[in-house]
């Protein structure tokens, strides 16, 4: 595979935003290589990550907010657990833009 690039948390960023950076990346990886065919939907996701990134996932999926109601078992299952990430993470936006127009007109 090569060597990954990895993103460096700078000072704006939030331990969150890191967390689904880290996920769509890897996520990137997992339909890449659907698209080119070693790899189906129904894959055991342990084909495509190893212990490590296993771990890491666990983690990152707690850190989000999110929380399965199945194992997260098949190259499915992960994809769905991406797209449950992402709709979390567009909530929180929303909710500080709403926040943020409401102290807005607050102070005005």
């Amino acid at each position: 595979m090569g060597v990954e690039e990895r993103r460096v948390m700078t000072k704006g960023d939030s331990p969150c935003d890191f967390v689904e950076y880290e996920c769509c990346r890897t996520r990137n990886r997992v339909l890449d290589r659907i698209a080119s065919g070693p790899l189906t939907e129904d894959s055991a996701l342990s084909e495509v990550l190893d212990s490590l990134e296993l771990v890491e996932l666990s983690i990152e999926v707690e850190e989000s907010g999110v929380e399965p109601t199945v194992e997260i078992k098949t190259v499915r299952d992960f994809l769905w657990l991406c797209k449950a990430m992402e709709f979390q993470r567009q909530r929180r936006v929303a909710g500080k833009d709403l926040g943020k127009k409401s102290d807005s007109q607050n102070a005005s």
